[in-house]
């Protein structure tokens, strides 16, 4: 047997996997179940499980929320940045050239030749 608690929303909170330890008043505030009551919980990829449990229905069931991956979605935004400097450099780069030029040109505009 388990003892389970859930909050205003079902949500399971708690669990006691030794509820005979306990006095009548803690086992009073949960709900025992059997120990194989409650379904494995199947969440995809980057999800995480909830367990709700209905004490009226006496059923479970499971949300499943996606589980944002800070590393992941810091190296998206790495990525995408370093792209955005490769770009920068290049158009720079492009303007050097062109000022060099440039000044080469005005430079030998002014030379008389003789």
């Amino acid at each position: 047997m388990k003892l389970i608690r859930t909050d205003e929303n079902n949500k399971v909170v708690y669990t006691h996997f030794k509820p005979e330890i306990l006095n009548e008043d803690d086992r009073a505030n949960g709900f025992l179940i059997e120990d194989d009551a409650i379904p494995a919980a199947t969440p995809g990829e980057n999800q995480i499980s909830q367990l709700f449990y209905d004490a009226k229905t006496k059923t479970f069931s499971y949300t499943y929320e996606a589980i944002v991956n800070e590393k992941v979605e810091m190296q998206k935004t790495i990525d995408a940045l370093s792209s955005k400097v490769v770009e920068q450099e290049a158009a720079i780069t492009m303007q050097n050239d062109a000022i060099a030029d440039l000044t080469v040109y005005l430079a030998t505009m002014g030379t008389p030749t003789i």
